[in-house]
């Protein structure tokens, strides 16, 4: 019973970090492109962690999960896009 409850605590700390870590990098992004070229406003954490959000929701296709990688090289490999995309953004902001 407290093993399952443990493994649940792990999923949702996994989660949020997740999304933590997406909203960090639509905020740095934002900050880095949006703000110079469009002059608009900087947003906050929270403003990006919803914007990952609800680009998550509308993005979702429900299709049959077919994939025949594992769920922790998925997970590996959504994140290291995500560093990627950080990465990117950072070299496009010099050019800004």
């Amino acid at each position: 019973m407290l093993s399952n409850f443990l493994k649940f605590l792990a999923l949702v700390a996994a989660v949020a970090a997740a999304y933590l870590f997406r909203g960090y990098v639509i905020m740095m992004s934002w900050q880095w492109l949006v703000v110079p070229l469009f002059k608009q406003p900087p947003i906050t954490l929270l403003q990006s962690i919803t914007l990952s959000f609800f680009l998550a929701v509308l993005m979702f296709h429900n299709e049959e999960n077919t994939d025949s990688r594992s769920k922790s090289k998925r997970l590996a490999e959504g994140l290291l896009d995500h560093v990627v995309l950080l990465f990117y953004a950072y070299i496009l902001s010099l050019f800004v």
